[in-house]
């Protein structure tokens, strides 16, 4: 129960950023799925098709408290986010994706650490197998063809 009430007041609070937000940054955040890791939307005004056919999209993630936590003691330079933006490309064909970069985002909309600003900490992201139900898996079955 708590955990569904925690998720519901994040969500709340999201979306309450998202469109006061959306308006000026040309954003469409729509709803993808709440499990329990926390509350996933993505930006439909994002989506967009590299040179090889893949689809790119953006995805918010809003997590519940436990997992910002692990997170934060995980890298340390996210301290104090609230929620994070991944750039995510697709390849509907071979149903395989890759995160191509992670914004981690205070409540104020301010970015406290850009994956793609530190490239050379991260090893890319090779494209892998999306899994079945996940939300990537639900993102697929919405946008691709």
């Amino acid at each position: 129960m708590r955990l569904r009430k925690t998720l519901l007041i994040a969500g709340t609070l999201f979306v309450i950023l998202v469109i006061s937000n959306q308006t000026s940054r040309g954003e469409d955040w729509t709803f993808l799925d709440e499990n329990e890791a926390g509350v996933h939307f993505y930006d439909q005004a994002s989506i967009t098709k590299t040179s090889q056919g893949n689809l790119l999209v953006r995805i918010s993630q809003f997590p519940v408290p436990d997992l910002i936590e692990t997170l934060e003691e995980l890298l340390p330079n996210t301290k104090g986010f609230s929620y994070m933006v991944s750039e995510d490309e697709i390849d509907c064909q071979h149903r395989v994706y890759k995160i191509r970069r992670i914004i981690y985002l205070n409540k104020n909309n301010q970015i406290i650490h850009d994956s793609a600003k530190e490239e050379k900490k991260y090893r890319p992201m090779d494209f892998r197998p999306i899994p079945k139900g996940t939300v990537i898996y639900r993102l697929t079955d919405i946008i691709c063809p």
